[in-house]
């Protein structure tokens, strides 16, 4: 699965088996041990965006697998955090 971390120029690819992870509040924790930039954000400051609707965040309950089935290099999962200072 693509993700594209806000800031970030190129899109990355999640390794981690995702089969298992039914929506996006629990695809948060997988993000969280899998980019160091996200390691030590709170699950509740990451918001997730369509590559084609930057305005609108996705809800937390939002299955996981048809996100996955279409995301691509080109058109990411956008991942916006809040940074802890």
């Amino acid at each position: 699965m693509w993700v594209l971390l806000e800031g970030d120029s190129n899109p990355i690819r999640i390794e981690s088996d995702i089969s298992l992870v039914v929506d996006l509040a629990d695809f948060k924790h997988i993000l969280r041990n899998e980019l160091i930039k996200l390691k030590n954000i709170k699950e509740r400051d990451i918001v997730f965006f369509t590559y084609h609707d930057l305005d609108t965040s996705l809800p937390p309950d939002t299955k996981l697998q048809p996100l996955a089935d279409n995301t691509t290099k080109n058109e990411p999962l956008i991942v916006k955090y809040l940074s802890q200072v």
